[in-house]
C-alpha cells in the first residue's frame, strides 16, 4: 500500500496595487485595469512551504462603434523557492486561455495575451470573437524560446440585465478545446 498524501497548506502576506478605470467591471466599455501583486509565502505565516509569486496583469477596452468594443488582457505570473505542485503558475481556464482546461500547462513562470471583439446585436444578443497565446517555461527567457501555444474561439451573450451577461464560449487551443458557461465577460 502506498503512502498517504498529506494536506498542505500555503499561507501568505500580499501587497497588491491596482489602478482601475473601466466603466463596470463585470462587461466593460472603456478603460483599463493594471494590477500587480507579491505573495510571499512563508513558514511563519503558517505555510508548509517558503515561496513567492508575482502576477502581473494588464487590461484595455476600446469601444470601436456604438455596437462593437475591442478588449485586450496581457498577463504574466512568476513562481520561485519551495513550490508545490498545486501552486504553480497554471494556463488555461475560462478567463484566459479558454480551449486549454485549467492547469493543462502548468510551470515557474507564464506569459499569456488575448484580444477579444465584442458586438452587441441588440439589447439582448451579442457575440465575441477572440485569438491570443501564452506560454509556460521554468525561467523567464524559456518563455521566448518555445512555441507559443495559441488559443481562438466564439462566443454567444444573452444580456438577463442591462451589460451582465450569460456566456457561452467555445475555444480551440492546440489539440484541445472547451465549451464554457458563464456569467459576465472573461475579462
Amino acid at each position: 500500500m502506498g503512502a498517504a498524501l498529506e494536506d498542505s497548506i500555503s499561507s501568505a502576506a500580499v501587497l497588491a496595487l491596482e489602478y482601475d478605470s473601466r466603466d463596470f467591471e463585470p462587461n466593460p466599455e472603456s478603460g483599463r485595469l493594471l494590477s500587480m501583486e507579491w505573495a510571499s509565502y512563508r513558514e511563519a505565516f503558517g505555510s508548509d512551504n517558503n515561496y513567492d509569486r508575482v502576477t502581473l496583469n494588464y487590461r484595455e477596452y476600446q469601444r470601436l462603434s456604438p455596437d462593437s468594443i475591442l478588449a485586450w488582457d496581457v498577463y504574466g505570473q512568476g513562481v520561485t523557492g519551495d513550490v508545490p505542485w498545486y501552486a504553480y503558475s497554471e494556463l488555461g481556464s475560462d478567463k484566459r486561455m479558454r480551449g486549454y482546461y485549467i492547469g493543462q500547462y502548468r510551470d515557474n513562470y507564464q506569459l499569456s495575451a488575448q484580444v477579444e471583439w465584442r458586438h452587441q446585436f441588440n439589447a439582448r444578443h451579442g457575440m465575441v470573437t477572440w485569438v491570443g497565446a501564452g506560454n509556460v517555461a521554468s525561467d523567464v527567457d524559456g518563455l521566448f524560446d518555445r512555441s507559443w501555444l495559441p488559443t481562438a474561439g466564439i462566443g454567444y451573450r444573452f444580456a438577463f440585465k442591462p451589460r451582465i451577461n450569460v456566456r457561452f464560449d467555445f475555444g480551440i487551443g492546440k489539440d484541445s478545446s472547451g465549451f464554457y458557461f458563464h456569467i459576465n465577460e472573461a475579462f
